[in-house]
C-alpha cells in the first residue's frame, strides 16, 4: 500500500471516530476490547452481525442481529431478526423481523414486525408486534400492554410470567394462554383466554 493511500485511510478513519458516529460495513464480531466501551452510535450493513460484551450510544442494524451483553443508550433499530441475550435498551427497540430475547431489559416501547420469545426479560413499557406468536417465559415482565396488529388469529403464551397491562388483538379468534402460574393483571380485549 502507498503511502498516501495508508494516511487517506488514517485520516477517513479518525474522522468516523471523532465524529461519535459509525457505519460498519464487511462482516463483523465487536467485543468490548475490539471497538470500545462507549461508542457513539452505529450502522450495521453487512448481514448476521454478532456482537458482545459492547455499548453503543444506538444502534441500527440493515439485516439479523446476534448480539450477547451489549447496552444501547438510545433507540436500537433492526430490519431483520434479532436474537438477543443480556442486553439493555434505553429507549425504543424496533425489529422488522422476530424476537428471542433471553435475560435482557427493555426500557422504552417495542415493536417488533414478527415472532416473539423471551425468557427471564423485562419489558418497562409496551409491546406492539404483528406476528402470530408472542411467549412470554420463564418469569418474563410486562408492564406496559401487548397489542397484537395482525389480522390473522394470534397465540400469545405467558408461561411463568407477568403481564400488568392489556392485550388487544386485531382478530377476535386470537388466544392467550396461562402456563405454570403465568398472569394476566390488564384485560384481554378481542380474544379468548384458557388457562392450562
Amino acid at each position: 500500500m502507498k503511502r498516501g493511500t495508508f494516511t487517506l485511510i488514517s485520516l477517513l478513519l479518525s474522522g468516523v471516530i471523532m465524529s461519535g458516529c459509525a457505519t460498519i460495513i464487511g462482516g463483523f464480531s465487536s467485543t468490548a476490547e475490539a471497538s470500545g466501551d462507549n461508542m457513539g452510535p452505529a450502522t450495521l450493513i453487512e448481514s448476521n452481525v454478532t456482537l458482545n460484551n459492547d455499548k453503543f450510544e444506538a444502534l441500527t442494524s440493515q439485516s439479523d442481529l446476534t448480539a450477547t451483553k451489549l447496552v444501547i443508550g438510545e433507540d436500537l433499530k433492526i430490519k431483520g431478526n434479532a436474537n438477543l441475550t443480556k442486553v439493555t435498551v434505553k429507549n425504543t427497540t424496533t425489529i422488522g423481523g422476530s424476537l428471542t430475547s433471553d435475560d435482557s431489559t427493555f426500557k422504552g416501547s417495542v415493536k417488533v414486525g414478527g415472532n416473539i420469545s423471551t425468557g427471564d426479560s423485562y419489558f418497562a413499557k409496551g409491546i406492539e408486534f404483528a406476528g402470530t406468536s408472542l411467549q412470554l417465559s420463564n418469569s418474563t415482565k410486562v408492564i406496559g400492554q401487548i397489542i397484537s396488529s395482525n389480522p390473522q388469529p394470534v397465540t400469545i403464551i405467558i408461561d411463568h410470567s407477568k403481564l400488568e397491562g392489556n392485550i388487544g388483538f386485531a382478530n377476535s379468534a386470537s388466544n392467550v394462554i396461562l402456563r405454570n402460574g403465568g398472569e394476566l393483571k390488564g384485560t384481554l380485549l378481542n380474544g379468548k383466554l384458557q388457562q392450562e
